[in-house]
């Protein structure tokens, strides 16, 4: 058996801690978290509660690669919102976030891990007409590591949240764009119904229940407001009366038990030629990209309208009940690390195609839009 050592930054839930042993079992590798770095109060709590062990080395500006262990894994990321449609997208420029892709430069320069996989959204691909890409590539590069990159959807790999994200999956001296195979597609086997509490379970796991629910006005001035302003007022308006209990209202086209319709109000584009007209809904069984705001909520016949309780966040990023826990974290911080997440069922996936071989054969992939 292989045993590797691995370090993480901008970790927000630390996922490669939660699926080592799905990774052992595939691979026959062992993965050995030594440490993270971060400062999100909300990670540093996550972390604290699930991984005690695992040492924080907080901000990575601050941090001497010299004086960190050796590792052969370095996984996260760096802050997309300067990348994200929904941003400014400023990219490298700016100064609080874009630039410290150039931090793990820093640091795997000196430590040169064998493997690297890194994660940040779509909108990377296409900014600065493609040249930011280029640079995250070509800085890679210089390491000597061989990059391969795509985009994947959540909803190919087994959970049922629309969330295309960009992956690099690199290697030191090892494959490049064309020879590195990412993990198939998958035919989606659960939808979103499937992954939800009961408004039983929701009583009986929160404090307070209410706080998911929006009463008729919330319900009235949400929809308006998304309509009118892309959802920008709707996080001043949720969450501030006790629900009414509503059985209609919104899109009622398919308005029934199993086939939920979910809103969001903050689309990632305003762009009407991409679906960007201000106040998007769906009933396909999937969820909008879970971000970290409280612009998303779904209904049915039989459920009130709603946002979606940690559990179910949690559910959509892959994470299986009684793995996690979130004590001390506030709805709010279990929305921040959700949203900045990684979906477990692709990132694993990948993993899995990294440790297992280098090179193979053209690729079959099965549409699943």
């Amino acid at each position: 058996m292989e045993k590797i050592k691995h370090f993480c930054t901008f970790s927000g839930t630390g996922p490669v801690s939660f699926i080592k042993e799905f990774v052992k079992e595939k691979t026959n590798v062992e993965i050995e978290t030594i440490g993270f770095s971060d400062i999100d109060n909300n990670s540093l709590k996550f972390h604290k509660v699930n991984h005690p062990n695992i040492k924080a080395y907080g901000d990575i500006t601050k941090i001497d690669p010299y004086k960190l262990p050796d590792f052969d894994l370095f996984t996260g990321g760096f802050p997309c919102q300067s990348f994200s449609i929904a941003g400014k997208r400023e990219g490298f420029k700016a100064k609080d976030k874009g630039n410290l892709f150039f931090e793990i430069i820093r640091i795997i320069s000196v430590k040169k891990p064998k493997y690297l996989l890194l994660e940040n959204v779509r909108g990377l691909t296409n900014h600065d007409s493609g040249e930011t890409l280029q640079v995250v590539v070509r800085e890679l590069k210089k390491l000597g590591y061989g990059v391969a990159y795509k985009i994947l959807n959540s909803k190919n790999y087994g959970t049922p949240q629309n969330r295309e994200r960009i992956w690099f999956a690199c290697k030191m001296g090892g494959w490049d764009f064309m020879e590195f195979h990412f993990p198939y597609s998958e035919y989606l086997k659960c939808n979103l119904y499937d992954l939800l509490e009961s408004e039983k379970e929701i009583k009986n796991n929160y404090d307070n229940p209410d706080y998911f629910y929006l009463s008729e006005k919330q319900y009235k001035t949400a929809l308006a407001y998304g309509l009118k302003k892309r959802g920008k007022d709707l996080t001043n308006n949720i969450n501030k009366e006790v629900a009414a209990c509503l059985t209609t209202g919104g899109d009622k086209r398919h308005l029934h038990d199993v086939n939920l319709v979910v809103h969001n109000l903050a689309p990632r584009t305003g762009d009407p030629g991409k679906g960007g007209t201000g106040h998007l809904s769906r009933d396909d069984g999937l969820s909008y990209c879970l971000d970290t705001s409280k612009t998303l909520f779904i209904e049915s016949n039989s459920i009130k309208p709603r946002v979606l309780t940690p559990k179910e966040r949690f559910r959509l990023m892959g994470f299986k009940d009684d793995s996690y826990s979130v004590k001390g974290i506030s709805y709010t911080g279990c929305n921040n690390l959700t949203g900045n997440g990684w979906d477990l069922n692709v990132a694993k996936k990948v993993l899995v195609e990294m440790f297992s071989h280098n090179t193979v054969n053209q690729e079959k992939e099965i549409e699943n839009d």
